[in-house]
């Protein structure tokens, strides 16, 4: 089965051997004087990925490296899009993606054999955490266990009372404000 990674705009070039995929809950467990434990259906919480991710200082003939997503769906097959990069490249793409404090999109794209689409995985995540492991019997490679949190926009809404002729009144949503382009006060 082939798997194909991508994190932001960058695919990993070697997919993780395992991946963990939890999806949390938000139930609560009451108990009723005469009735014993009960559970409370709650909506789903967030989703949690981790995977080990195995950056390679060398040039292997199993590791794709076409890093850019953007180059994949816009077909620009040419430049150095398959050209090998270290692990710093990627480390300093995680880095990034902590300093900006932004979600990503997270695509995983899993195909059998003949290269069949078997299902997919799309979601916008944040990086979580990430340590950078580094063992002699993996030679120069670098292995990062990386956590990513599921992100789901949320917005303000800014609403207006207003009273019709019959002197009913209605809410009226003057705009939604998206929360993912924050800034920061000084």
């Amino acid at each position: 089965m082939a798997y194909y990674f991508f994190l932001g705009t960058t695919m990993l070039p070697v997919p993780p051997a395992k991946m963990s995929i939890k999806i949390k809950n938000k139930n609560k467990t009451i108990d009723l004087i005469n009735e014993g434990e009960v559970n409370l259906i709650k909506t789903p919480g967030l989703t949690e990925i981790s995977f080990d991710a195995r950056l390679p200082n060398a040039s292997y003939p199993f590791a794709n490296y076409d890093t850019s997503l953007a180059d994949l769906l816009n077909s620009n097959f040419s430049g150095n899009s398959f050209s090998f990069k270290k692990s710093d490249y990627f480390l300093s793409e995680f880095k990034s993606a902590k300093a900006i404090q932004n979600p990503m999109r997270l695509v995983i794209s899993r195909m059998n054999s003949n290269f069949t689409m078997l299902w997919d995985t799309n979601m916008l995540v944040t990086l979580e955490d990430y340590s950078i492991n580094e063992d002699a019997e993996d030679g120069f490679d670098v292995v990062v266990p990386l956590r990513l949190k599921q992100y789901k926009p949320f917005a303000t809404k800014e609403c207006e009372v207003i009273t019709d002729e019959n002197g009913k009144q209605q809410i009226k949503i003057k705009e939604i404000r998206e929360a993912t382009d924050k800034t920061t006060p000084t």
